[in-house]
């Protein structure tokens, strides 16, 4: 049908519209492409409005649509009766842009157990040993490894707060919809996608710097979690 009409769709890769300067180069090329099909309507797919936005004020014709909203509601959801005693961190992987060093300093200054659940790549481990090794002696940090989809809920269920403390324009980040399936309030520090995700208030909190992150992962655990499960479906 799209090939009848003319008309082309392509997605942008996840994390490739970083700042203006990839914008530029990125529009340039669309263009460039489109010139060599010039019998073809292109449309850019984009995971987040601001790529999307970035895109149209140059010009090109971009939509949102993100790639990873389909969640198995009985896979994820809420596990009653987990007593909730730590905060979390779960992140599919340690590594610097995800900012592991900064919940650590987050639950020791609430005094709550932070618990990472996450692998350690090789391409990440100078980080990990010059940067996380040294923290993961602290009597607030349980690292439990990674974890399958089978595990999430009772894992996230029993957290008092996800915390994101992602350091690079996000461009979805599945774990916040993963613990908001759950019920389960994330604070996530505002880059990327995390305001397009998160309503401030009411499904968690988005903070700008470390006394804020402290702050929010304090008044956590007040959000109502049944308000954040219906947000979610």
């Amino acid at each position: 049908l799209f090939k009848r009409r003319g008309m082309v769709f392509l997605r942008i890769a996840k994390g490739s519209v970083a700042d203006d300067a990839d914008a530029d180069e990125l529009a340039q090329g669309a263009r460039n492409f489109m010139a060599l099909h010039p019998q073809h309507r292109f449309e850019w797919i984009c995971n987040i409005d601001e790529e999307t936005g970035q895109l149209r004020a140059r010009g090109l014709s971009a939509h949102t649509h993100n790639q990873n909203l389909f969640l198995r509601e009985d896979v994820f959801k809420p596990i009653a009766g987990i007593r909730r005693s730590y905060d979390a961190i779960y992140n599919g992987r340690i590594a610097p842009e995800k900012r592991d060093d900064v919940a650590i300093h987050v639950a020791e200054h609430c005094g709550v157990t932070l618990k990472i659940a996450a692998k350690i790549d090789r391409a990440d481990r100078d980080y990990y040993e010059e940067t996380i090794r040294p923290l993961m002696s602290s009597r607030y940090v349980d690292y439990v490894g990674e974890i399958n989809d089978h595990e999430k809920s009772a894992f996230l269920s029993g957290a008092v707060a996800l915390l994101v403390p992602i350091d690079w324009p996000e461009p979805f980040g599945l774990v916040m919809i993963e613990a908001m399936a759950c019920g389960t309030p994330v604070v996530a520090f505002d880059h990327g996608s995390v305001r397009e995700v998160l309503e401030d208030g009411v499904t968690g909190y988005v903070v700008s710097d470390m006394p804020s992150a402290i702050e929010a992962a304090r008044r956590a655990p007040a959000l109502d979690r049944r308000r954040i499960r219906q947000r979610f479906e």
